[in-house]
């Protein structure tokens, strides 16, 4: 299957980074999105990749060496549209959070409720100017370019 979007976790927490990838993944089957998530143990070993294809990037603040805020201080360096959910044990950062626009600050443990919330802000946003107009019956109709399957040669 092509992915048209991609979803990074970064989080040095194995457990936190698996509840998070859990629960985007829900809301992803609920919404019928094809995103591939992709998950880093840490904010060198997010940059040390192929960062410019990420659409949302879900980022703990507290990591080892290099935190949550520098690391989406660089990406931006790369990627200016990619957006940013702050995930955090603290508040301590929520204010420095708008400083590089954060889309959201959830706290941990995560709420599904408020994961489901700030994922729907960014679907939204993300999937209003990617539609599909046709007119059908002299009816004109609208689909969302996520809404379709795409199929590769060999078929599947």
């Amino acid at each position: 299957m092509n992915y048209q979007m991609k979803i990074a976790i970064c989080d040095d927490d194995e457990n936190d980074r698996a509840r998070t990838r859990a629960m985007v993944s829900e809301y992803l089957d609920i919404h019928n999105f094809h995103v591939k998530i992709d998950e880093f143990e840490s904010g060198e070993a997010f940059l040390a990749g192929d960062i410019g294809d990420y659409g949302l990037v879900v980022m703990d603040i507290f990591m080892q060496s290099i935190n949550g805020i520098d690391t989406v201080r660089r990406l931006q360096q790369v990627n200016s549209i990619a957006q940013v959910i702050f995930c955090s044990s603290s508040n301590s950062y929520a204010a420095e959070s708008y400083d590089v626009s954060a889309l959201r600050y959830l706290l941990k443990p995560l709420e599904k409720g408020k994961l489901f919330a700030a994922l729907d802000r960014f679907f939204a946003e993300h999937t209003e100017l990617r539609t599909l107009s046709y007119r059908a019956n002299r009816m004109d109709e609208r689909v969302y370019l996520s809404e379709i399957l795409w199929v590769e040669a060999d078929g599947h």
